[in-house]
């Protein structure tokens, strides 16, 4: 446990010493033995995105993600409302190659978000939903529905700076 920058910085020092792969087969380990330990599944598949960003572009990067993004299918089974898991296989899939039409299904979990989000008391940290959903919604061509999740996104969060500068004409 600890803040989001001390565990990037773990993840990144995991990345750069070698400790990965040890990492990755005490935490499958874990997993195996305790299949409804969702915080362990979460703990492997971001292991297994710390292995991702170690290798080159390529098929490998897939088989990587697709990893992760079975663990997080995992902990969605168990738990529907589990929001790191759906954030994070809604962005992994955001992150996927035009080709392989991941767009939709990275909207559709974004949407589910939204949904879920609604019932809880807002975070800052979950404006990162509104922003994702409307940069989808931009790449896809809906520049309305980009521009309606981005003022429903300042509702709940009006001083979140990335939604602010996404709002404003050119805004990214």
């Amino acid at each position: 446990e600890g803040t989001a920058d001390e565990e990037q910085r773990f993840w990144e020092l995991a990345r750069t010493t070698g400790a990965l792969a040890d990492l990755i087969q005490e935490l499958a380990a874990k997993v195996e033995a305790a299949p409804s330990d969702a915080s362990t599944r979460m703990q492997l598949a971001q292991a297994y995105l710390a292995k991702l960003l170690t290798v080159p572009e390529g098929p490998e990067r897939g088989s990587w993600a697709m990893k992760a993004e079975g663990q997080w299918r995992k902990v969605l089974e168990m738990d529907a409302d589990h929001w790191e898991a759906r954030y994070s296989l809604a962005f992994s899939w955001s992150q996927w190659p035009d080709f392989l039409n991941k767009t939709p299904d990275a909207i559709r979990e974004f949407e589910t978000l939204r949904t879920q989000e609604a019932r809880m008391a807002p975070d800052p940290e979950h404006s990162g939903t509104y922003l994702q959903l409307a940069l989808l919604y931009r790449k896809v061509g809906k520049q309305d529905k980009a521009l309606e999740v981005l003022q429903a996104g300042l509702q709940r969060y009006p001083d979140d700076a990335n939604l602010k500068k996404t709002l404003e004409p050119g805004g990214k």
